[in-house]
C-alpha cells in the first residue's frame, strides 16, 4: 500500500479504493473454492498468501534517488 502511494502522490483515496475493490473481488472466488473443496483447505491456503506476498517483498527493489 505504501508503495503504491509513493508512486501514486496525491491519489490515495484512488490507491485505497482499488485495494478495497481488489479485495471484495477476491472473495467471491475464495468462496467458491471453499464450497469445491472445504473451509479449512482454503483458508489455510488463504493464510499462506501473507508468507508468498512476504517474499515478494524481498524481491522488491527500491530505486536510490540520484
Amino acid at each position: 500500500m505504501v508503495a503504491a502511494q509513493e508512486t501514486l502522490p496525491g491519489k490515495t483515496g484512488l490507491v485505497m479504493g482499488l485495494a478495497w475493490g481488489v479485495g471484495g473481488l477476491v472473495l467471491t472466488p475464495i468462496g467458491f473454492f471453499a464450497d469445491l473443496y472445504g473451509l479449512v483447505p482454503v483458508m489455510t491456503a488463504v493464510a499462506l498468501l501473507p508468507l508468498i506476498a512476504g517474499g515478494m517483498v524481498l524481491l522488491y527493489k527500491e530505486e536510490r534517488a540520484q
